[in-house]
């Protein structure tokens, strides 16, 4: 700030971010990381001369750039947003500021060391929130942990048996159920973050987000489910009900002559 001003910039603006700047494709703002940070320059401005720093800009970066993935939604970054302009504006993050954040966002306790409990907050795009914290936070783990932890998965259909399609008939009992009540339920989660998304963002930025964070876990249960029934042996014919069956003469067969049996085999 000392070499603007020698430079003949007496007055100065800094940037800082709420969201955006933890990683490119970070799906929820580590809220206490941008805090700590709007809080130095709190520090900058009153180390320095007197009314050099005119201001703070808060950004929010939704991608790094042009060719970037998507990083922090709005609706999932307006918490952070809450409490850096809360804090810029009080001069610091106390508890008077933490009760006005949560009565602004309808929060009933604002966590910002974690993730924001789910489903909680009456904001616009609270549901947003809510739903993205589902998945960031259990979609992904959860088919890695039936694919990678469940000794049924992994003892009898791992890749090898996959390739080949084999697998015992008994584990298909144990493996098809999980997999279908597993997909079922984040498929149903899937729909509803999309239409939420709708009501605000266009379709090709919903798409991308489904397709980066959604779709990659939900074609792994498919994939598994698609295996399966291609491991599955067919299903025994089914054998002719009454109608069906026919006498041994209708079917152009003769009664064998009993003087023709033989009494035992040995005799044969």
């Amino acid at each position: 700030m000392e070499k603007y001003r020698q430079c003949g910039f007496p007055r100065l603006w800094a940037a800082s971010a709420f969201k955006g700047a933890t990683g490119p494709s970070q799906a929820l703002p580590p809220i206490e990381h941008h805090l700590r940070n709007n809080l130095q320059w709190l520090q900058v401005a009153a180390q320095g001369r007197k009314d050099t720093l005119q201001g703070i800009i808060l950004t929010g970066w939704q991608r790094y750039d042009h060719f970037s993935v998507l990083c922090e939604l709005l609706p999932v970054g307006i918490p952070s947003l809450a409490v850096c302009l809360q804090s810029l504006l009080h001069g610091g993050f106390t508890e008077d500021v933490r009760a006005r954040v949560q009565h602004l966002l309808g929060i009933s306790s604002l966590e910002i060391a974690g993730v924001l409990s789910e489903g909680t907050g009456s904001f616009p795009g609270s549901d947003i929130l809510a739903l993205v914290i589902q998945v960031s936070l259990h979609l992904r783990s959860s088919v890695d942990e039936m694919l990678q932890m469940d000794r049924y998965v992994t003892g009898w259909f791992s890749p090898y048996h996959r390739r080949r399609k084999l697998i015992h008939p008994v584990m298909i009992q144990h493996i098809q159920p999980q997999a279908l009540s597993l997909l079922g339920r984040w498929s149903g989660l899937a729909q509803e973050l999309a239409a939420a998304l709708r009501r605000v963002f266009p379709e090709g930025t919903v798409e991308e987000w489904l397709q980066e964070n959604v779709h990659p876990s939900l074609g792994q249960l498919q994939a598994l489910l698609q295996d399966l029934e291609a491991a599955s042996p067919p299903p025994p014919p089914a054998s002719p009900g009454p109608a069906q069956a026919r006498a041994p003469e209708d079917m152009g067969a003769h009664p064998v002559p009993s003087s023709s049996v033989c009494p035992t085999l040995a005799s044969c």
